[in-house]
């Protein structure tokens, strides 16, 4: 049994100490800590520590707030931010000014992965996303930028391996049987390891895989590579929401849904602080792809939690029209459902059956109001 006298010093602090500076917060707070001296005595630990974390958070609570500073004091940095986009544009005559995806029509729509920035990709199990992120990732690692792609359903090797396999023109299945001579995967491991494969980061996750994890491999990333911004992959949502902490019931936070949308506020945030790109993905509702009909959007979102909130672009993955392409290629349609810093579109896509290559068909095509009445984004 856990008696007061046996807390470690970290856990417990007199509230009289922990807020000098606001009496009536320590009173209340003494008043807590008294009914806790009471249950002291009995097989209530748990008592203990719900209450020294939380005389602990209040206190650092207290101790960060930010002072409230006037806008004007943002205008040298927001000038400064004008400045350095303007330039590229000037140098490279490009409209993308994040990093580029890969795809020439999303960069457009999004203006790359930009800094700072929440993406949230949503669709159904089997429909690409992995596949589109994987290769979106070594795009962006090949560019001389650094990639930390935290994976819940594939291991590291699984991902290497799948790069090699597109790169070699291979299927990674006849690969993993032994159909495939190690000498045809020599230029394909040059290229990966020459270009992206020295920047880009594999994280296996596991159930004890938090956003805490994430943001420490972040700032590994940033320490190693100062001079740019990295991209962070998390694969996928549902997974790491579910070592979301959650103390007490009917906080909302109990469920799924709950969990969901706590950590994409969370990676949002860790966005805003880091400066680095996020791109989350998230499987959407079992409803939003049981018909032949149904597809991924604003409605699949809010069964998966409230990214559409959180998000700055809303993404879905679906298959497109007609049964494929060809006798090895299958359509997948793209669309940008949200973006919070400009317009929205689709982006046609092909997929190979093989090699599982993602390769855009076409431009895109900006989404009508209409479109975006159907897909819930009217105001987009």
């Amino acid at each position: 049994m856990l008696t007061i006298e046996q807390t470690p010093e970290r856990l417990w602090d007199e509230p009289e100490d922990l807020f000098r500076d606001d009496p009536e917060r320590a009173v209340g707070l003494t008043g807590l800590g008294d009914i806790l001296r009471g249950a002291g005595a009995r097989p209530w630990p748990q008592t203990l520590d719900i209450l020294g974390d939380f005389l602990r958070g209040a206190r650092d609570a207290a101790a960060t707030t930010q002072p409230l500073q006037p806008a004007s004091s943002l205008l040298g940095g927001v000038l400064d931010d004008v400045a350095d986009r303007y330039q590229r544009r000037q140098e490279t005559g490009e409209d993308a000014i994040g990093h580029s995806t890969g795809f020439p029509s999303l960069d457009r729509i999004l203006g790359g992965l930009d800094r700072g920035r929440l993406s949230i990709m949503l669709a159904a199990p089997g429909a690409g996303k992995t596949t589109f992120s994987n290769q979106m990732a070594f795009t962006v690692a090949a560019a001389g930028h650094p990639v930390v792609y935290v994976s819940f359903e594939n291991s590291a090797s699984d991902l290497v391996l799948k790069q090699l396999a597109r790169l070699a023109g291979k299927s990674a299945g006849d690969i993993r049987r032994g159909k495939v001579p190690p000498a045809a995967l020599e230029d394909a491991y040059k290229v990966f390891d020459r270009g992206a494969g020295r920047r880009l980061f594999y994280v296996t996750g596991t159930t004890g895989t938090t956003v805490d994890t994430v943001a420490a491999a972040l700032e590994q990333l940033q320490r190693a590579f100062p001079d740019t911004y990295p991209l962070v992959v998390v694969d996928f949502l549902q997974r790491l929401a579910t070592s979301a902490s959650v103390v007490g019931r009917g906080s909302g936070l109990d469920d799924m849904r709950g969990r969901v949308g706590l950590v994409s506020q969370q990676l949002r945030t860790l966005a805003l602080e880091s400066d680095a790109h996020i791109w989350a993905i998230s499987s959407t509702n079992r409803a939003a792809y049981d018909s032949e009909k149904a597809k991924p959007g604003l409605a699949s979102a809010r069964e998966s939690g409230d990214v559409e909130f959180a998000a700055d672009h809303v993404i879905t993955l679906a298959p497109g029209q007609g049964d494929g392409l060809s006798m090895t290629t299958d359509p997948l349609t793209l669309a940008v459902v949200k973006n919070r810093h400009g317009e929205t579109g689709v982006v046609n896509l092909t997929r190979d059956r093989i090699t599982l290559r993602l390769a855009e068909t076409e431009t895109h095509v900006k989404a009508t109001y209409a479109e975006n009445v159907r897909t819930g984004w009217a105001s987009a």
